[in-house]
């Protein structure tokens, strides 16, 4: 071999062996853990059963786990409640990842694509209980044909604000992860033409490592609508 491949072979080695990666570290805390007590990280690989790449002790209800992420991507974490095993989706990104478990569930913080979740499920959480407390009202109360009509028309425009809300949200974030995961999880919502037109916006960047399942998935829902169509 000429001195000058073997040259250039050996620098890309060092420099690929020695370029810097991302890294992250979650920091965890579990309300009424026993001692013992494991917390699983684990893939969607599309299968039905989640894969476990990795898992960290609890120690005085407290856990933490750091390592390399090659590409920002959902995960899942797996921890025992009183009844069995809950799972809690969170975006593994390079950063420094907070999570607090307790009996109302998993909030996980502080990286940009945890922190946009959040912010877009609160949002989704607060139109349900505005329509929660609607449905309450209408079915609970002794009301004339004048307000219940009332709180009918309150509540079907309540519910369109919500679907035009989640249209934003996935449109404005089709260029991530987050916004990959909200189309798949809300699908129904979006005609065929719009889910064409949405996935042809997904960046090939973004369908790699967790997020190709979601992909396969959001594939698999517009071939079963043509199908649907064509029948």
């Amino acid at each position: 071999m000429p001195k000058s491949v073997l040259l250039f072979l050996l620098l890309l080695c060092f420099f690929s062996c020695n370029r810097p990666h991302d890294t992250f570290s979650i920091r965890g805390y579990i309300e009424n853990a026993s001692v013992g007590d494991t917390i699983c990280i684990a893939r969607f690989t599309g299968a039905p059963v989640l894969e476990d790449v990795a898992h960290c002790t609890v120690k005085e209800g407290r856990f933490g786990l750091r390592g390399i992420v090659e590409h920002p991507s959902p995960l899942y974490l797996r921890y025992k409640v009183q009844d069995g095993y809950r799972h809690c989706m969170l975006f593994m990104e390079k950063g420094d990842i907070g999570i607090s478990i307790d009996a109302t569930g998993c909030r996980i913080t502080g990286t940009p694509l945890n922190d946009l979740r959040n912010s877009i499920e609160d949002s989704i959480t607060s139109y349900l209980a505005v329509l929660g407390k609607i449905e309450r009202l209408y079915y609970s109360a002794e009301l004339n044909a004048g307000q219940l009509a009332c709180l009918s028309a309150c509540g079907l425009n309540l519910q369109e604000r919500l679907v035009a809300y989640l249209h934003t949200a996935v449109k404005e974030n089709i260029h991530n992860p987050v916004g990959l995961y909200l189309l798949v999880a809300y699908s129904p919502l979006f005609t065929m033409q719009e889910l064409e037109t949405l996935m042809e916006q997904i960046p090939d960047s973004i369908i790699v490592g967790g997020n190709i399942p979601f992909h396969t998935t959001l594939t698999a829902i517009l071939e079963e609508r043509k199908n649907t169509q064509m029948e």
